[in-house]
């Protein structure tokens, strides 16, 4: 009974440890996702207007790391203040489009 009572505490010491190891991986990759979302929020942009630019950038030039987090000729950045305004007010100005009368629609 003795070595009953051991391993039936050892095995819920594993079961814990094994259980806050999985938490603890789980909120970092929450975290991350979101650090990505106040990043998309902040540029007032899409994850696939991020990664056309990103794709853009890297053929051009490559550049240092950390300009990897910021969208550029992005129309609807106007500044982190406005862009958290129109998040928070649930509201996002479209840009000015060019005239479609003589543009081609089968593009799309």
């Amino acid at each position: 009974m003795k070595y009953i009572n051991k391993f039936v505490f050892f095995f819920r010491g594993a079961v814990a440890y094994v259980s806050c190891c999985y938490t603890v991986v789980c909120v970092i990759l929450v975290i991350i996702l979101f650090i990505q979302q106040l990043v998309l929020i902040s540029q007032n942009t899409t994850m696939q207007e991020f990664n056309d630019s990103l794709k853009q950038r890297t053929e051009s030039s490559p550049g240092p790391w950390w300009r990897t987090f910021i969208t550029e000729n992005n129309v609807y950045n106007k500044s982190l203040v406005a862009n958290w305004k129109s998040f928070l007010r649930r509201t996002r100005d479209e840009p000015p489009f060019k005239d479609t009368e003589d543009s081609d629609l089968e593009d799309w």
